[in-house]
């Protein structure tokens, strides 16, 4: 039988996945199945799954890669058993939207409870899991979902009720570090040589969102939304993590018509706002490569028609920004950072070219402007 298509609002909520072409064998599987994984998540879980060993805890591999034929097949037989589609998606992500087809997400059991179930969350297992975190390959999508033991997926159904995911190559370890960071980062703004490239930020900010209805995603601390809220209509800001937003929702100026939203960038709400704006700041190098475009097309989606959009972000310059420590198989970069705690943090840093921005609009928008600075650019463009 032909599958029938997805509700109308299900992409918004389910980003597409593309199916991994390169994968490796991690063992079996608790039913006998040869499982895969791409290569960075396959060293990890086996990683984490002898350190775990070490403490006497078994980590049991439930479910990882798994193909969109497969996907198809698993809400094929539901739907021939009489179940309502609607009833499969709260459990199982439609064919194309399930990120097992990444190879990058597992399902994690324990010899002590059923699978994919929230007595996960009584077992060693889970409290091993959350006492010691996850290795910077993995990312944990939400808490509902750590608790049934899945990492990197949607598959039980906690993200088909509109609970927020993680970006897919955001670890936990990132997440982590912009909240413990987020009383101190605002000290970048600080360095002496980039005074004069932030002035003319701040003047951008402060012109270019005047009278407009600003949708503002990935806010951080609220540092751009104070000078973008005077003389915007109005500002929705929405970041993932509470502890910038309690940052920024303390800093706006009184009588400005702002409103903060915690919401994952990649799978925004409806906000039921007609902007005719969009903002970013520091968040497009934060972007895995092959996410960009998903990102893009449902920031667009919140957007009217020949709506601004403005992304500012950092240029690599030698000797002022963070080295480069590594280069993975997509092509992101990444950065080593410390913590004035002493922790230290992998996060995904990518400095792209004009060229690589402007590809990236391609033919979703018109007038693109790009401006260099010493240590910043700006994309600034109308969209379709």
């Amino acid at each position: 039988m032909t599958l029938p298509p997805p509700p109308p609002d299900y992409e918004k909520r389910m980003p597409h996945c593309e199916e991994a072409m390169k994968l490796r064998s991690v063992g079996a599987d608790v039913f006998g199945r040869e499982a895969r994984l791409a290569s960075a998540a396959a060293d990890a879980w086996l990683a984490m799954q002898r350190a775990a060993e070490g403490d006497g805890v078994r980590l049991l591999l439930v479910s990882a890669f798994r193909s969109v034929a497969r996907q198809t097949e698993i809400i094929r037989r539901k739907l021939e058993a009489g179940m309502p589609l609607a009833d499969i998606l709260k459990v199982s992500a439609y064919p194309g939207y399930s990120e097992h087809h990444t190879g990058r997400a597992v399902d994690i059991g324990s010899p002590d409870c059923a699978h994919l179930t929230e007595d996960f969350e009584t077992t060693r297992e889970y409290a091993w899991l959350t006492t010691h975190g996850l290795p910077s390959a993995f990312r944990c999508p939400i808490r509902e979902q750590t608790k049934t033991g899945s990492l990197l997926s949607h598959g039980t159904g906690a993200c088909q009720s509109g609970i927020n995911r993680m970006p897919e190559n955001m670890s936990t370890e990132m997440v982590g570090y912009y909240a413990k960071r987020a009383a101190e980062y605002d000290r970048i703004y600080d360095l002496p040589e980039r005074q004069a490239d932030l002035q003319k930020l701040r003047q951008l900010c402060q012109s270019r969102f005047r009278d407009l209805a600003v949708l503002e995603v990935s806010c951080g601390t609220g540092y751009w939304t104070q000078y973008i809220a005077p003389s915007a209509r109005s500002v929705t800001a929405a970041d993932i993590n509470e502890e910038v937003l309690a940052i920024a929702r303390s800093r706006q100026p009184a009588g400005v018509a702002v409103t903060f939203h915690r919401a994952d960038s990649y799978a925004l709400p409806d906000f039921n706002g007609s902007f005719n704006a969009g903002f970013s700041g520091f968040w497009w190098s934060h972007i895995p490569k092959r996410r960009l475009g998903d990102f893009l097309a449902g920031f667009y989606r919140q957007l009217k028609p020949g709506s601004l959009v403005v992304f500012i972000d950092n240029r690599y310059v030698p000797g002022s920004s963070t080295p480069i420590s590594r280069t993975d198989e997509n092509g992101d970069t990444f950065q080593r950072r410390k913590l004035s705690d002493g922790s230290t943090h992998e996060v995904l840093k990518n400095f792209p070219s004009p060229d690589e921005l402007r590809n990236a609009v391609g033919d979703s928008g018109s007038s693109i402007e790009i401006t260099l600075l010493d240590y910043f650019w700006v994309l600034a463009y109308q969209t379709k």
